[in-house]
């Protein structure tokens, strides 16, 4: 078992989000954090809230499925998508995710 204490990093050599697995993993080994590092010098950070992991890893697909299901009618998002700002959308998409799973989303 990974202590809870721990961090975990990795590199998105594609620049990309999160990717589902990454967050199952982080749920699953009840890590204190996942992070991501990519080339263009973005930084994604998912961590454990206060209250611990809400559910099992299990859970994360259809969490993620949902929370897109939410985005389709959300006006923001779309006008988001629309404009080419998929960024934003995805920080929309793991900011929600991260509600749903007591964690915390940041990107930076």
């Amino acid at each position: 078992m990974i202590p809870l204490v721990m961090a975990f990093t990795h590199n998105h050599p594609t620049n990309g989000p999160f990717s589902l697995e990454d967050i199952a993993t982080a749920v699953d080994f009840n890590m204190a954090e996942i992070r991501a590092v990519s080339p263009n010098g973005t930084n994604l950070s998912m961590r454990r809230g206060a209250e611990g992991w809400k559910g099992n890893a299990d859970d994360i697909g259809n969490i993620f499925a949902n929370v897109q299901k939410e985005l389709r009618s959300d006006p923001r998002a779309q006008e988001y998508f629309k404009t080419g700002n998929k960024d934003a959308v995805w920080d929309m998409l793991f900011n929600r995710v991260a509600e749903k799973i007591g964690g915390e989303y940041t990107k930076h």
